[in-house]
């Protein structure tokens, strides 16, 4: 049973026809509450999150989705997964500052980021005049490298394991004349920024 629900997980990448719930109210309430389990603060959090539900091998899937630039979603539901999927499709979601910025951040997920906010919030540390830019789905690396050309510093937030550390290396060749920061550090003995601020949680 459990390698079938991993199979399925890993055909949702080529879903298509996604639905987003109509009932606000009650959709509200889902994602703060399923945001509320990984130890985020729906309200410091300033991305476009839906309830979405899809198909895939004739099971229904229902959970949070948070839409990129392309209207595609990473799809998140705690049950199932630890990582949210991309579904839909494939795009950099951005969060863009208010001014022209010299500075951006790069994460792997949409979680990693909304965790980073309730972390910098806890800390009472307050980013200004930087952009955002969160992959979702490994094919937007490529997309990400051009963008990210026009910043002096990028400040990297992937996870703590050998494909983050590609994926710093591969900016820091593709940017010669830009600061590449690896900011996994602060995270040192866990996977993602995640998995570190729920830790972080539990011991207060």
């Amino acid at each position: 049973m459990e390698k079938l629900e991993k199979y399925r997980l890993s055909l949702m990448r080529n879903i298509r026809e996604v639905k987003v719930s109509h009932n606000q109210t009650s959709a509200e309430k889902i994602v703060r509450d399923e945001l509320l389990e990984e130890g985020i603060d729906w309200n410091i959090v300033n991305l476009p999150i839906r309830v979405i539900e899809f198909q895939s091998l004739n099971r229904k899937y229902r959970g949070i989705g948070i839409e990129n630039s392309k209207k595609g979603y990473e799809f998140y539901n705690r049950s199932l997964m630890l990582y949210p999927v991309s579904v839909g499709e494939k795009g950099l979601t951005i969060v863009s500052g208010e001014k022209n910025n010299d500075i951006a951040f790069c994460f792997h997920d949409s979680l990693d980021y909304m965790a980073w906010c309730t972390y910098m919030a806890a800390q009472k540390k307050h980013i200004e005049n930087a952009d955002f830019y969160i992959m979702g789905d490994f094919s937007t690396f490529t997309e990400l490298g051009k963008i990210a050309k026009k910043y002096k510093k990028i400040l990297c937030y992937f996870h703590n394991d050998q494909c983050g550390e590609v994926m710093v290396n591969t900016l820091r060749e593709m940017i010669k004349g830009s600061s590449v920061v690896d900011m996994s550090s602060l995270y040192d003995g866990f996977e993602c920024i995640r998995f570190y601020w729920k830790d972080l949680l539990t011991r207060q």
